[in-house]
């Protein structure tokens, strides 16, 4: 028997966090109201050539992103929930997308 197996046979199914359906579709409804409003925004400033418009469509596009990444993890937190190499759960994939997502942020902004 090999050490995969072995890890498979004798893990034990704790269930550390729970998966948030709810929460699931309300951040995917949130992403896809954001993105059509950045669209908006954009076509919208261009359309009647107000900077402000641009520059709040183009704000609008890193609140998208960071959404993005929490649907993305929320996604790949359920689809992974019974794997067995995630030995305390999935939870630190959406840790690490709001890591992410900050990081992209601060580089953003200059």
């Amino acid at each position: 028997m090999n050490t995969v197996d072995t890890i498979k046979q004798n893990r034990s199914f704790n269930n550390f966090d729970e998966a948030n359906n709810i929460s699931k579709r309300n951040t995917l409804y949130a992403t896809i109201l954001t993105f059509l409003t950045m669209i908006v925004e954009i076509v919208c400033g261009y359309y009647y050539n107000s900077m402000a418009l641009l520059a709040d469509g183009w704000h609008m596009s890193t609140h998208a992103l960071a959404l993005g990444l929490a649907f993305i993890a929320y996604v790949l937190s359920s689809k992974y929930a019974n794997d067995f190499r995630f030995n305390f759960g999935t939870y630190k994939i959406e840790v690490l997308a709001g890591y992410t997502s900050a990081i992209l942020l601060v580089l953003l902004l200059p």
